[in-house]
C-alpha cells in the first residue's frame, strides 16, 4: 500500500499570495500536492511530500510564479508517469533550489517531457547538491506512514542551515548532528532496546538490530 500524500511546513496551494513562509500542515488527500500558481517569492523549506499513485507532481510551480526558494525538501510521487518536481518554464526566473531529496523525474512543460536530475541541473543550474532517493532509502517505514529518517538515510546531515526553520514538525531543534537534515523530520529515528524513541541532542548510536 502506498502512503497518502503528506505535507509538512506548507499548504498545497498558494494562488496569488506573496512571500509566504510555510507553516505546519498535514494533508490527507492523495490527489493534492505542493502547488504555487501566479505567486512570487515563495519559500519552500524542509517539506516532506510523498504523493500516492493516483496523485500528481509532488511540487508544482506554474503560471508565472517566480522568485521562489526551494531548499531541504523531499519530493516523491508514486504516480506511474508523473514525478517529483514540475516547474514551468515561465516560473524558472529567480528560482533557487538546492539540497533536496528527489525522485529522478523533473519537468518544465507539465510532463510533456521528463528530465533526470542531471538534465535538470544542466538546464537550470539548480540543485547542484540535491540527491536522488526513494522513500524506502530515506525513511524508517514509509509504507505505514513513518517518515522519520532511517539509519544511513541520504537525507541525514545533507541540508542547508536555515534560520527560518529552527525546529522540525515535532518541535525538535535543528540541527541534530553537524548539519540540517532534509525533510520535515530532524534526526534519525532508531529504536532502542526498551522499545522507545527518545529525543536528544545527538544521533543514536545504540539500536535494536
Amino acid at each position: 500500500m502506498k502512503p497518502e500524500t503528506r505535507f509538512w511546513f506548507g499548504p498545497d496551494s498558494m494562488q496569488g499570495d506573496t512571500s509566504p513562509l510555510l507553516g505546519v500542515l498535514g494533508c490527507p488527500s492523495s490527489s493534492e500536492r505542493l502547488r504555487m500558481s501566479s505567486s512570487t517569492g515563495n519559500r519552500v523549506f524542509n517539506n516532506t511530500v510523498i504523493v500516492a499513485d493516483d496523485g500528481r507532481w509532488a511540487l508544482n510551480i506554474r503560471d508565472g510564479a517566480i522568485d521562489n526558494w526551494v531548499e531541504n525538501n523531499v519530493f516523491y510521487s508514486h504516480h506511474s508517469y508523473r514525478g517529483g518536481v514540475s516547474i514551468a518554464t515561465d516560473s524558472l526566473p529567480g528560482l533557487i533550489s538546492n539540497h533536496n531529496a528527489v525522485e529522478d523525474r523533473f519537468t518544465v512543460d507539465d510532463g510533456d517531457s521528463v528530465l533526470t536530475l542531471v538534465e535538470w541541473q544542466a538546464l537550470t543550474g539548480e540543485d547542484a547538491d540535491s540527491v536522488v532517493a526513494t522513500p524506502s532509502e530515506l525513511f524508517v517505514t514509509p509504507e505505514s506512514g513513518d517518515f522519520e529518517l532511517r539509519e544511513g538515510s541520504p537525507a541525514a546531515d545533507r541540508g542547508e542551515t536555515l534560520m527560518e526553520v529552527a525546529t522540525d514538525r515535532l518541535g525538535r531543534q535543528r540541527p541534530i548532528g553537524p548539519s540540517f537534515d532534509i525533510g520535515a523530520h530532524e534526526g534519525v529515528g532508531i529504536l532502542f532496546a526498551d522499545g522507545l524513541e527518545v529525543d536528544g541532542s545527538g544521533r543514536w548510536s545504540v539500536a535494536v538490530r
